[in-house]
């Protein structure tokens, strides 16, 4: 091989290094740069057995109820900060998400009589993420917490079409899995606890406790 073949050589793979070089940067760049995402749970819903009260103008009569499993469901918003450079190295592993969400579960009260609870929440949550090294890149342990609002309805034993909006706060624990640069499945844990709503009755005002586990499964899309 003369010498005028050698440099072309050397020159070729200089340019096939560069170029890979600079697909290798441009791929760094389009990870990190997904800083928004979108977030599809749904899970189990297991309300806590409750205690509940009837007021009314000729009397008060406390009670007990019982909630069946149900459902839960939600979609959210977030934004991951870590490439918020101006921000200090633990703020950025912080994510911040808008949410909302749907739970149903049937109540049974004092086993005499049958009602439908539904809680719509809208909450801001404030997420922490746990990097892993060593080969466990792909998993993101992380908490959460979160406020906002949830609209309680209540249907059946004569309280049909009646609904309190009250405080709500939640704390979440649970792993992510990244599958693809841009998509994560979340397998987690939220406890969630609400002030007592309160719903109209035919003979006063009916008061119970709504304090929530759920078992949850999510997806989420990086953009």
């Amino acid at each position: 091989m003369n010498a005028k073949t050698n440099r072309s050589l050397e020159c070729y793979l200089a340019l096939l290094l560069a170029g890979a070089s600079a697909s290798a940067a441009a791929t760094e760049t389009s990870d990190s740069s997904r800083s928004f995402y979108s977030m599809l749970r749904i899970g189990a819903h297991f309300v806590e057995d409750s205690d509940g009260s009837l007021n009314s103008t000729r009397f008060f009569r406390p009670g007990s109820g019982e909630f069946d499993s149900g459902v839960t469901a939600g979609i959210s918003m977030g934004i991951e900060l870590k490439s918020v450079e101006a921000l200090p190295a633990p703020l950025r592993h912080l994510r911040l998400e808008a949410e909302f969400a749907y739970d149903q579960n049937d109540f049974d009260v004092a086993n005499s009589a049958n009602a439908e609870l539904t809680a719509s929440r809208f909450m801001a949550n404030v997420y922490r993420d746990f990097e892993l090294k060593n080969g466990f890149a792909r998993l993101r342990p992380y908490i959460g917490a979160g406020v906002g609002a949830a609209i309680i309805e209540a249907d059946g034993i004569g309280l049909s079409g009646n609904d309190d909006t009250v405080f709500a706060y939640q704390t979440r624990a649970g792993i992510a899995y990244r599958l693809k640069p841009d998509m994560d499945i979340h397998v987690g844990y939220r406890f969630l606890d609400t002030e007592n709503p309160t719903f109209r009755y035919a003979l006063g005002d009916f008061q119970t406790e709504y304090r929530s586990h759920s078992a949850e499964l999510g997806f989420q899309y990086s953009f």
